[in-house]
């Protein structure tokens, strides 16, 4: 995929919390149902591709703020059941800017 990094949130089966560790993060990150772009996916069990994160009004921010990240990019997909039932949310944040200008393909 040539991006700087990738995350996989797990969705909790009793909360339909979504969680997360950062790289180096001492504690786990958990985000409600529904929130963020990965809790849209896991929500909607649909795929995004989004060249500018920032420009999209379901971006959770808070993230960025809690790690010192800058997220840009993002391709978010939906890891899911037979059945249909999501239980995890895989992204890939920020495309190489040298390759198709730093939007994923």
């Amino acid at each position: 995929l040539k991006c700087d990094r990738s995350s996989v949130f797990l969705v909790d089966p009793e909360t339909g919390e979504l969680t997360f560790i950062p790289d180096g993060a001492p504690n786990v990150i958990r985000i409600p149902k529904g929130i963020g772009i990965a809790g849209h996916v896991a929500v909607n069990n649909e795929e995004f591709n989004i060249e500018d994160v920032y420009e999209d009004p379901r971006f959770n921010r808070k993230i960025d703020m809690q790690t010192g990240y800058r997220t840009r990019s993002m391709l978010a997909i939906p890891v899911s059941l037979i059945e249909g039932n999501v239980i995890a949310v895989v992204q890939a944040i920020n495309k190489d800017p040298e390759i198709n200008g730093g939007v994923f393909d």
